[in-house]
């Protein structure tokens, strides 16, 4: 069985490092983040909403 505490405390840290990239993300110019792959990125934001029943 999956210890609910770990799942939290990986939700956080998955949370916090998103909430880092979009700091980044914030940092750029339009051009520089029209270069970037986000296919990982969304797919991982998307996971997370779901996760969270924000979906």
């Amino acid at each position: 069985m999956t210890n609910p505490v770990h799942i939290y405390r990986t939700e956080r840290e998955d949370t916090a490092q998103l909430d880092t990239i979009d700091e980044a993300k914030a940092e750029l110019a339009d051009e520089e983040l029209a270069q970037l792959d986000l296919t990982r990125y969304d797919a991982a934001v998307a996971k997370m909403m779901a996760l969270m029943g924000m979906d």
